[in-house]
């Protein structure tokens, strides 16, 4: 119980200090959160995953790049939509902006762009599929920054 409350403590002054280099940057917390929060938070999941799939376990490693991501939209928006109308008020404030609205579009593009791959392909996945969303992932970038 101890180390989680270290971890949430140490996590929780991590984004304090990147909400107080963004204001110091007239940079938006929408942008932080999509760009360096992101990140970081998911280089732990890319290092596992392509140990997974260099391990010989690449399906494991596919299903791990998607389920990850969406257990922690799952249980992110909807643990803080529930604590927050339970605690705070009801119903909850969210502000949707523009960068939300643009990153959930390419959220979704992104999912259709590789169910139609793999299913075009015979649910076989290549470097081509890779590229692909390397690709689309920059354009997310450049459209949110700019």
């Amino acid at each position: 119980v101890s180390s989680v409350a270290w971890i949430y403590a140490l996590a929780a002054e991590l984004v304090h200090l990147l909400q107080a280099i963004g204001t110091m940057m007239e940079i938006s917390d929408t942008l932080l959160g999509l760009t360096v929060l992101a990140f970081a938070n998911s280089v732990g999941d890319l290092v596992a995953n392509l140990a997974m799939a260099r391990a010989g376990m690449p399906a494991m490693a596919a299903a791990a790049c998607i389920g990850a991501p969406l257990l922690n939209l799952l249980f992110g928006v909807g643990g803080a939509t529930f604590l927050g109308n339970l605690l705070v008020q009801s119903p909850y404030p969210f502000e949707m902006n523009l960068q939300l609205y643009v990153s959930l579009m390419f959220l979704v593009f992104c999912l259709l762009a590789m169910l139609i791959y793999t299913y075009v392909h015979g649910m076989e996945i290549g470097k081509g599929l890779g590229g692909v969303l390397m690709l689309i992932y920059a354009a997310f970038l450049v459209t949110c920054l700019g």
